[in-house]
């Protein structure tokens, strides 16, 4: 390797192998259920690059080592060149088409994006669509801030998707045809962006609706079972968890119950979330996101004093830590409730009042756990 044409050779044929390989390697675990090739990609990497320096050794003592003798300046060196760049192109294609179907690329579940942002200390919103063309802006919002895009669907947006305007009261079947129409459409978009895009159906009301969005291409779905009794509570999510996970597709329940009013979710006052009882819930149900209660509300009418109690977060944190438990929380009931869009509304006759949590304190909750934040009365107040 003392001659500079040569070093510089194996210098582009060991890039080339380190590529491809780590290539290979991410297109692989994104199918695999490999905790190690999902969560420990720094490790895959250097692996990748032991084994690259491998395949260039045994090239340069290989009868193929005379390729390393050429001199730079030789068009053969150059025809190598392009050789390997063609060949690498064709290999990562052909890589891509075995292992993955298009829109699995960026079409990733919720658990993904979200123990990321946990791990990292931040948090993604989680933005309610009830037409093709919200979901549409959702994803071309967050390209424009190089963030994941979480796409919801409540149940009673199912059945407007599939054609009901009388969404509260939408028929099964409505919401199957809801759901395969958001589900296709959303792993199109998915398929020609560069951003992960997750699509996760909120406020599931029964194992049913879960298993009709799974089946119809959801990454992640919520059971709320938050008004049952605690223990029937904990039987639905574990139901919907177990088949879920069947599934690869991740779920999220919800403990505790905001006050307020979406849809068919309405509670008069709230019950925070025990931190303890937290521990126990996801110990038993095994679902990857919980919703608590800690101070948020559903709807637009929150009150001009909310205060959010962060120390819930921090202790069901704490306590996940301390027994070893992999979740994620989440806040529910989260719109902040722009007063100029209010105004803009009074202005043109409506009688919308209320005040949303204010972004300082949706801020301060981040560090302490919070990982996703659902937005959905914002979205309808501007539309």
């Amino acid at each position: 390797l003392s001659d500079p044409s040569t070093f510089i050779l194996t210098f582009q044929t060991l890039w080339f192998f380190e590529s491809f390989i780590s290539q290979l390697i991410v297109i692989i675990s994104l199918r695999s259920s490999n905790s190690l090739l999902k969560s420990k990609p720094s490790i895959m990497m250097l692996i990748a690059f032991v084994i690259s320096i491998c395949l260039v050794f045994i090239l340069i003592y290989s009868p193929l080592n005379k390729i390393f003798l050429l001199e730079a300046i030789s068009p053969l060196y150059y025809l190598f060149i392009l050789l390997v760049i063609i060949l690498y192109i064709a290999l990562v294609t052909i890589a891509k088409k075995l292992y993955l179907k298009k829109s699995e690329l960026y079409y990733i579940k919720s658990k993904d994006i979200l123990t990321y942002a946990r791990d990292h200390k931040i948090a993604h919103g989680a933005f309610n669509v009830n037409a093709l063309c919200q979901a549409k802006a959702v994803i071309e919002a967050c390209e424009e801030l190089r963030c994941a895009a979480i796409i919801q669907v409540a149940e009673p947006g199912l059945a407007f998707i599939g054609g009901n305007p009388d969404f509260l009261h939408g028929t099964i079947e409505e919401k199957k045809l809801g759901a395969k129409r958001i589900a296709t459409y959303v792993k199109k978009l998915a398929e020609n962006t560069f951003i992960p895009v997750s699509l996760h159906l909120d406020h599931g009301r029964s194992f049913e609706t879960c298993k009709i969005c799974i089946n119809a291409g959801f990454n992640s779905v919520m059971i709320d079972g938050s008004s049952l009794p605690y223990e029937e509570n904990v039987a639905l999510a574990k139901k919907v968890a177990t088949f879920a996970h069947k599934h690869d597709v991740s779920v999220e329940a919800e403990l505790g119950v905001l006050a307020g009013q979406e849809d068919h979710v309405f509670a008069a006052s709230s019950t925070y979330t025990n931190p303890m009882t937290a521990i126990d819930f996801l110990k038993r149900t095994k679902v990857d996101l919980l919703a608590i209660s800690y101070g948020t509300k559903h709807g637009a009418v929150k009150g001009d004093n909310v205060v959010l109690r962060k120390e819930i977060a921090i202790a069901t944190m704490e306590n996940m830590r301390h027994e070893g438990v992999d979740a994620v929380l989440v806040s529910h009931g989260s719109s902040l409730v722009p007063q100029y869009i209010v105004n803009e509304i009074n202005a043109l006759g409506g009688q919308v009042k209320g005040h949303g949590i204010p972004i300082e304190q949706l801020k301060e909750v981040i560090p302490c756990g919070i990982s996703k934040i659902n937005m959905d009365t914002d979205i309808r107040l501007a539309t």
